[in-house]
Order: C-alpha cells, then sequence, then structure tokens
C-alpha cells in the first residue's frame, strides 16, 4: 500500500513538471514557427520591394530616353521647318529678282521713247512707240500670269471684282457697271486689284 500511495504521489508531483515542460516546449515551438513565418514575410516584402524597385528603375529609364528621343525630335522639327522658311524665302527672292529684272527692259524702253521725244516732233512715231511699249509690258504681265479682268457691256457689280467709286442715274438697271474709271488685273485667278467702276443707280425719275 505504501509502495502504491509512493507511486501516486510521485505521479501526481511530476504532472505540473511535464505540463511546464511541455508548455515551453509548445511555446518554442510556437515561437520558432512565427520566427519562420516572420522570416517568410520579410523575404517576400523584401522581393516586392526590391522588384517595385527594378520596375521603377526601369519606368524611369523608359521616361528619360523617351524625354531625350521628344527633345530630339522637336529640334529635328524646328531644324527643319527654319529650313523650309528659308528655302521659301530663298524662291520668293528669287522670283522677286527675276521680275524686276524683267522690269528693267520695260524702263530702258520708257526711257528710250521718252529720248526720242525730246529730239524728235513727229507724234506718229511716237505714239507708235509707245504702242510697242504696251504690247510689251502686256506680254510681259500675261506671261507672269496677270491678266486685265474683262468687263462685259452691261455687267453687274461684283463686290469680289470690283470697287465701286460712285453711282450714277442711266437707263440701265441698277446695280450696272456704267463705266470702268481703273481696270483691274487678276494673277492666277485670283484678284491682284479690284476694277474701279461707276455703277447705275437706276433711271432718274422726274420730280413731282
Amino acid at each position: 500500500i505504501v509502495d502504491s500511495e509512493l507511486e501516486d504521489l510521485t505521479a501526481q508531483s511530476a504532472e505540473p513538471i511535464v505540463e511546464d515542460v511541455n508548455q515551453r516546449e509548445s511555446d518554442k515551438s510556437k515561437k520558432e514557427t512565427d520566427n519562420n513565418e516572420g522570416n517568410i514575410l520579410t523575404g517576400i516584402f523584401n522581393n516586392m520591394f526590391s522588384d517595385n524597385s527594378t520596375a521603377i528603375a526601369e519606368i524611369t529609364k523608359e521616361r528619360d530616353e523617351m524625354r531625350e528621343q521628344l527633345i530630339r525630335k522637336t529640334a529635328e522639327l524646328e531644324n527643319q521647318r527654319k529650313r523650309h522658311m528659308k528655302e521659301k524665302q530663298e524662291m520668293l527672292d528669287y522670283a522677286a529678282e527675276r521680275l524686276l529684272y524683267r522690269f528693267l527692259e520695260l524702263l530702258d524702253d520708257i526711257s528710250a521713247a521718252v529720248g526720242a521725244g525730246k529730239k524728235s516732233t513727229d507724234y506718229a512715231a511716237l505714239l507708235k512707240g509707245m504702242e510697242m511699249i504696251e504690247q510689251k509690258a502686256a506680254k510681259f504681265f500675261e506671261e507672269s500670269g496677270v491678266k486685265k479682268m474683262d468687263i462685259p457691256e452691261d455687267a453687274l457689280f461684283d463686290v469680289h471684282q470690283h470697287e465701286a467709286m460712285m453711282m450714277m442715274p442711266s437707263d440701265k438697271p441698277e446695280g450696272t457697271i456704267v463705266q470702268t474709271l481703273q481696270p483691274g488685273y487678276t494673277i492666277h485667278e485670283k484678284v491682284l486689284r479690284h476694277a474701279r467702276v461707276i455703277t447705275s443707280a437706276g433711271e432718274k425719275k422726274d420730280s413731282e
């Protein structure tokens, strides 16, 4: 009986010790598990941050490259625009130079006619010389694309081609061109100078 009681007492005394040991082992195991999970999470976060840093670096590099490309393209376009403007201006200058050169021929003819008029009183010869200069000038302008407006009889006033200087009573319908004071000219179908005209105000009504 004594031995049986002693065993029971020993077992009862050992239970708290076993439980404490088991608890410590459980706490240790849990702590190790928590540490392992913490290490895993830390690794995941580190990988995530590392991946994000790499992605940000790549995006930043692409952005810088695109910005450099944009700057180069902008500079190329600006240089191209300046080159085109320069070429256009050179073409205009060349065209103006050719035009002025041809005007010198007319100036020579007019000067020769003035000189001949001072030495001669032959009116018919002077008139013929002026007519030749006029024909030469007309041909010159025609070759340059300049044409005199054709205003037929009883033509109606057109604000796009004509400039009305005054109105006068006439037997023609109102708005009809009565007289051309200064001819108009076009260049390549575009109005170079409007024709100055007098238009009809209609028949004059007798006052009652």
